[in-house]
């Protein structure tokens, strides 16, 4: 009996002690207590990104002090492209390589919470000296940033805030369409698939246009995409220009002075409608996301008339959209919008 109230009364002991040294109790290991290099090294879902990074020299970058802030793209964003393991990232061009990804990391900390409230096109320069253009929209009743976009690419909501030891990593839902030594005409130029379109633009006196100090939005069809509406090489070579309305014929497929990636017109209710220019004809642009993608919608409205005269739907790919240019933005159309009979001057 003795021996048991020994026992007792050492066991309430060592819990009195250990009430009042909590502090020498053993905390959890902290995981983000490393840099992002390594954290990108250590994470599967990264190690294309990582092996990129690796490969143009930027991952000892990433283990230094900092800040930055990566918007790191997932594996399944490099298999879109083709790049499925190591070697086939290190058959890319190291220079090039090395100029696109460092306009993936910022020279500070950003995290969602330092975003400008319900904003379109704010700016932020990365490391590579570029700027990038982000938009956001805030939840008034949670009180969180709900919508993200980067270069018109979503940060996965879940994936973002990843705050470590020398700054912070925020997950894309796909690599960056941007080419800043390109203008939009270089871009055209450089795609045989808009070969007809160029023609056209150039038929119509609208090329040079589109060669100044503004921006613009080009919805630009495809071979293909004219194709549908009747609108070939041949088609082109033979027309008297005279006998149609080019500022609606291939200037429907422009936003003149207007900065617009696909993610941006959700942002505006979805709905965003431009009058053609020179012209008493509008276009409809309408966007809904759906399954990870953003399937867009062009019309062609008419005065006065309640049903578009002619659509264009396109089931967008990620890879055919959102090609930002050093002065302008480009996605792709496969389906044309405008019939000649709809463009005659005759009308």
């Amino acid at each position: 009996m003795k021996r048991l109230v020994q026992i007792i009364s050492l066991l309430c002991l060592l819990l009195v002690y250990s009430c009042r040294h909590t502090d020498l109790s053993v905390l959890p290991p902290n995981e983000n207590l490393r840099n992002i290099g390594d954290f990108l090294k250590n994470n599967y879902d990264y190690n294309l990104f990582y092996e990129a990074l690796n490969y143009a020299g930027l991952i000892e970058k990433l283990n230094t002090e900092g800040p930055f802030t990566v918007f790191a793209v997932p594996n399944f964003g490099f298999h879109k492209k083709g790049i499925l393991n190591k070697n086939d990232v290190l058959k890319l061009n190291k220079d090039s390589l090395l100029k696109a990804l460092n306009n993936y990391i910022l020279p500070i900390k950003l995290q969602s919470k330092d975003l400008p409230t319900n904003s379109l096109n704010v700016k932020y320069k990365t490391i590579s000296g570029n700027e990038i253009s982000m938009a956001s929209q805030f939840d008034d009743y949670q009180k969180v940033v709900s919508s993200w976009d980067v270069e018109g690419f979503g940060v996965d909501y879940s994936r973002k805030d990843i705050n470590l030891l020398n700054g912070t990593v925020h997950e894309l839902s796909f690599h960056f369409n941007f080419y800043p030594e390109l203008t939009v005409q270089e871009f055209l130029s450089n795609e045989v698939k808009y070969s007809n379109f160029v023609i056209g633009l150039k038929k119509f006196g609208l090329w040079d246009k589109l060669n100044n100090n503004r921006t613009h939005t080009i919805f630009a069809p495809t071979n293909g995409a004219l194709e549908q509406v009747g609108i070939t090489k041949a088609w082109l070579d033979k027309i008297d220009v005279r006998e149609y309305l080019g500022n609606r014929l291939f200037g429907a497929y422009i936003l003149y002075n207007r900065h617009l990636f696909l993610s941006d017109i959700s942002f505006l209710d979805a709905n965003f409608n431009s009058s053609i220019k020179d012209d008493e004809y509008s276009v409809d642009f309408q966007v809904r996301y759906e399954n990870g993608m953003n399937y867009f919608n062009l019309l062609l409205m008419k005065p006065n008339v309640f049903l578009p005269i002619s659509t264009s739907f396109k089931n967008n790919t990620s890879i055919s959209m959102n090609n930002r240019c050093a002065n302008g933005i480009i996605h792709q159309v496969d389906n044309g919008l405008v019939h000649p009979k709809n463009s005659k001057t005759s009308n």
